[in-house]
């Protein structure tokens, strides 16, 4: 009966985020249907560009291992400097990049590129995270923001994945290039009715004070001394590392069974429809238990995971596809909302971009090291080496609790 009563109050718990979330996962949904529409196809037309696994992991791989050197300092302008400024400032800066990617045809070129994704990708995700962890302190609703911002997130990847199937069957991929500033003009033009009342301070003096504390050395020496955020942190970047290549893996391996681009962004889509409900998710985990939570789902995903490495049948992989995404929204706001609950207001952005550093560190390991396996043992392989981490972080999980004590 309880378990009814809180499914019933989901909408209503939901309902009282405060507006800032609201428009802010708006203006996210809209940015992110540029990407939405690529990312069924973008790994496929790096290994068409390049001609191997191991050159498409690494340019693939640079954007996160670059973003860790750009994370903390954005981070920490994102305490002093105005969150919607930032933000703003970041969407001009992504006008040309579809554009720019379209005529890239050499290693080099993508690893140039690379420098200066990275500096774009870090800086939104830096400002937009601490502004959605800032907000959330509003009400204490930390991981039902979380989840509700990465559900404007999945919508995006589900609709741009469908749309993006569709184009890509009557035109081609290099049209979805070129519909990319038209939805970051139209998220920049939202993003100027954003409430925001943090970070007032001048740019100037903003970078000054950065400069004069450090630029690394301040952020992480923080947070080293919140020593249940590094706990959480390592279980978050072991989780990132176990499950990053999944939509890389997932697109290069429905190409080599012969998928058609619609059957693509089918995949993407149904993998990234779980997220939607990551607030519901978030919802639960609160009133529960998050490492309960986290258990039950890492558990399934070994399954999961193996069962990927042995399937022939592209339907199949439609199913086991939306199954992997369903278990990864169960762990992920979770992740992400206690390390909120972790962390002192004044210091989010600078703590956000240190956790969120060694986050993308994982990520990109995980690319790097994983998916060039492919080129001598096929591309079904990463899925086993997946499941193999998994079980490596369900291990470490009741361990690693005991020193988090968020329960």
């Amino acid at each position: 009966m309880k378990l009814w009563r809180d499914i019933r109050h989901i909408p209503k718990d939901l309902k009282s985020l405060p507006p800032s979330i609201k428009r802010f996962s708006l203006i996210s949904f809209i940015y992110y249907l540029s990407w939405g529409t690529l990312d069924p196809f973008l790994p496929i037309y790096f290994k068409d560009v390049l001609g191997n696994y191991t050159d498409t992991a690494l340019v693939i791989g640079l954007l996160y291992i670059f973003a860790i050197f750009w994370s903390v300092p954005l981070g920490a302008l994102a305490d002093r400097f105005s969150k919607k400024a930032l933000i703003g400032f970041f969407f001009w800066l992504y006008l040309p990049l579809g554009p720019i990617l379209s005529g890239l045809t050499r290693v080099w070129h993508f690893t140039i590129f690379r420098v200066y994704h990275s500096f774009l990708a870090t800086g939104l995700w830096t400002s937009g995270e601490a502004y959605v962890r800032f907000h959330s302190a509003e009400k204490e609703r930390y991981q039902e923001a979380i989840g509700f911002s990465d559900a404007a997130l999945g919508l995006a990847s589900v609709f741009g994945a469908i749309l993006g199937g569709i184009l890509v069957s009557f035109y081609n991929i290099r049209l979805l290039f070129f519909l990319m500033p038209v939805f970051v003009l139209l998220a920049l033009l939202f993003n100027r009715k954003l409430p925001d009342h943090s970070g007032s301070g001048s740019l100037k003096l903003s970078l000054r004070k950065i400069f004069r504390q450090g630029i690394f050395s301040h952020g992480l020496r923080d947070f080293w001394k919140n020593r249940p955020l590094v706990s959480l942190t390592f279980l978050s970047s072991l989780f990132a590392f176990a499950t990053s290549e999944k939509l890389v893996v997932l697109a290069l391996f429905a190409d080599s069974l012969g998928a058609k681009p619609i059957q693509l962004g089918l995949i993407f889509a149904l993998f990234n429809l779980p997220i939607l409900f990551e607030a519901p998710f978030s919802v639960f985990a609160r009133k529960y238990s998050d490492k309960k939570i986290l258990v039950f789902s890492s558990f399934l995903t070994i399954f999961v995971l193996i069962w990927l490495f042995f399937l022939k049948d592209i339907w199949l992989l439609v199913l086991a596809s939306f199954l992997l995404g369903v278990l990864v929204s169960f762990a992920a706001p979770i992740l992400e909302g206690d390390k909120t609950r972790l962390m002192p207001l004044a210091k989010v952005g600078e703590l956000n971009g240190v956790t969120r550093g060694f986050t993308i560190l994982g990520g990109g390991l995980g690319i790097l090291i994983i998916l060039p396996l492919a080129d001598k043992f096929g591309i079904a392989f990463p899925f086993l080496i997946s499941a193999f981490l998994m079980a490596l972080f369900l291990i470490l999980i009741p361990f690693l609790w005991r020193k988090i004590d968020l329960e």
